[in-house]
């Protein structure tokens, strides 16, 4: 088992540091440099425990990110650029509306992890704030009633996040 030292300390953020915490660290459900425990099964477990890992290291801005990951981004804040994804709106009888997918078809996708993972068979659909919507009906001459998020789309963000886990 490893002492850390003042020297380590101060080091916190190199890769050195990282990898030699990680090796003291060996329990089956921990991270590694290899990224296992990130590659594959459920990415809101592999979040808490970058998320403990990063905190236990020092590393602020890393357990940060896995919990706004994890938990989801306010709407006030900057969320990074894979985040976006395109919509498929509808009317209040669960009819397509592709007119306004080319034009209006990127939105922030906000929600956590956690609730990524639920939805990704069936995709997610949300409600949109009222002005966006009035907008929406407006453009298109028919009231909007959402937007819908593909499985494809929640599975490519999902894949995103987990790649930026990775590295």
């Amino acid at each position: 088992c490893h002492t850390f030292t003042d020297r380590d300390m101060l080091d916190a953020h190199s890769f050195d540091t990282v990898l030699l915490a990680l090796e003291s660290e060996p329990p089956a459900e921990s991270l590694d440099e290899t990224g296992n425990g990130i590659r594959s099964g459920s990415l809101s477990d592999a979040l808490l425990k970058l998320h403990d890992f990063a905190q236990a290291n020092g590393q602020t801005a890393l357990s940060q990110w896995a919990i706004a990951e994890l938990n989801g981004y306010a709407t006030d804040v900057t969320y990074p650029s894979y985040r976006t994804v395109s919509l498929q709106y509808f009317d209040s009888s669960g009819q397509a509306i592709p007119s306004l997918s080319e034009p209006y078809g990127s939105w922030p996708l906000l929600n956590g992890v956690q609730i990524l993972e639920l939805h990704i068979k069936y995709g997610l659909t949300l409600k949109l704030p009222p002005e966006i919507l009035d907008f929406l009906s407006q453009a298109c001459d028919r009231k909007v009633f959402g937007g819908h998020v593909s499985p494809n789309q929640i599975e490519q963000l999902i894949a995103a996040i987990r790649t930026e886990a990775i590295n």
